[in-house]
């Protein structure tokens, strides 16, 4: 009887180990830097049975600024990134030949620095082994981590990083979800006139850093084509305080300024112009504006009133793919998940996973190299604007896997919220003018 007792004990413990080692079994990253994300379970998923068991997983990467300079951006793309990677799990996964494959996602927190986003890209090929990359948001930031994917051969899909810099080098692994960065705040610049308005002279204002530099150079080009006087107002890349950039623009005397500022240098500038007495009848930031509530929260419901800026989505009937429905769909969608406004932000991360899925089942194949191929060939809708990957001319130079479709939308903070203000075809409201002080 003790014998029989000593082995139900043994067989008792024996089931226990088991269930720890099972359970611990659901770690696979170490805590040294661990991701922010690794799982690969569908959204709202329920029992899985052997008949519909996904054939595999489909691991993809990214560095993501969720903390730094870049934080809020970040974090909004890493929203778009997983909410992707829930919808299409949702679905039950990508379609790959015959079989299905839900994603799993990899983040690691870049620190909105360049170096850090490099080294952890590479961690993610070599040590997670992840089989794609998705870039992290900004220019700055995806220069570097696409030399490192060009490195290896890993297909990259960038949602966020649109300087022309970027693009020249004849990469071969990288592909933006965006147009180039010439044409991408030109649109500011070409509305004011299409509106009516004489601008005596604009006040280009931005940082010294990749894609503002960049953006800040096709609304330079656009307002030459235009035939409208401008200064052209650079300072050095992570000032604390802008009221000397204020004073310059004080100087200059534009009735129009238009800056590529990140969302802290935006919301600075704004309210040193206003504490300066500097108040021209129109102001423009090309991405703060998008940041919403955030934006008016930081610079105060007066002051955000009538301010414009460029955008890359809005939720559109119009647009649709089998993925997300409409832009519409999307838009409500993400609100529900996340409790705050859409963004273009989210928007463009989204899209990339789509892409990347599309040109995956195109390939029928999780070979890179196929599934470049695929990109190269891929011409699609999507719940956010046109993709097709090409080549553009710009200043001598060949832009290489940039984006030949879709175009910026202007947008103005108007009774607290966002409207589209220019082309004429989708704009919901006039423009907004002179902005009120």
């Amino acid at each position: 009887m003790g014998g029989r007792k000593s082995l139900i004990l043994l067989v008792a413990m024996s089931v226990l180990l088991a269930a720890v080692l099972v359970g611990c079994g659901g770690s696979t990253t170490d805590t040294t830097a661990a991701p922010t994300e690794t799982t690969a379970a569908p959204a709202g998923s329920t029992e899985t049975t052997a008949a519909s068991a996904p054939a595999g997983v489909i691991k993809i990467g990214s560095s993501v600024p969720l903390t730094g300079a870049l934080a809020k951006e970040g974090q909004l793309v890493k929203e778009g990134y997983e909410f992707w990677r829930d919808t299409v799990n949702g679905q039950g996964g990508i379609k790959v030949g015959n079989d299905m494959y839900t994603v799993e996602l990899v983040l690691y927190d870049d620190k909105s620095d360049a170096p850090t986003a490099a080294k952890l890209t590479e961690k993610l090929i070599t040590e997670d082994k992840v089989d794609f990359l998705l870039s992290p948001y900004s220019s700055g930031l995806t220069i570097s981590t696409s030399a490192t994917a060009e490195k290896y051969q890993k297909v990259n899909i960038a949602p966020l990083a649109n300087a022309t810099k970027i693009y020249d080098r004849g990469l071969k692994y990288l592909f933006s979800i965006l147009w180039p960065t010439s044409i991408d705040v030109s649109n500011l610049v070409e509305m004011l006139p299409a509106n009516g308005i004489d601008v005596k002279k604009i006040a280009f204002v931005y940082p010294d850093d990749l894609f503002p530099a960049a953006g800040a150079e096709g609304a330079i080009e656009a307002a030459k084509q235009l035939n409208i006087p401008y200064v052209d107002i650079k300072y050095p890349k992570g000032l604390k305080d802008l009221s000397g950039v204020v004073a310059e623009i004080k100087k200059a005397n534009a009735d129009a300024v238009i800056s590529t500022a990140f969302f802290e240098d935006a919301a600075l500038i704004l309210r040193q112009m206003n504490e300066q007495g500097v108040k021209p009848p129109f102001v423009a930031f090309h991405d703060a504006v998008n940041l919403q509530p955030d934006f008016i929260d930081a610079v105060g419901s007066q002051l955000a009133e009538g301010v414009s800026g460029r955008s890359e989505f809005w939720p559109l009937e119009a647009n649709k793919d089998d993925v997300f429905g409409s832009g519409v769909d999307f838009a409500n969608g993400i609100e529900a998940k996340y409790g705050h406004p859409h963004t273009y932000h989210q928007a463009a991360a989204a899209t990339a996973g789509v892409v990347l899925q599309k040109a995956i089942e195109a390939a029928g194949s999780l070979d890179n190299e196929k599934v470049r191929e695929a990109l190269l060939n891929l011409d699609i809708e999507t719940f956010n604007h046109p993709v097709k990957f090409g080549t553009m001319e710009y200043k001598g130079e060949t832009l290489t896997n940039v984006n030949t479709k879709g175009k910026p939308l202007s947008v103005q903070v108007q009774n607290g919220e966002l409207v589209v203000t220019y082309p004429d075809d989708v704009k919901t409201a006039d423009l907004l003018y002179p902005k009120p002080w």
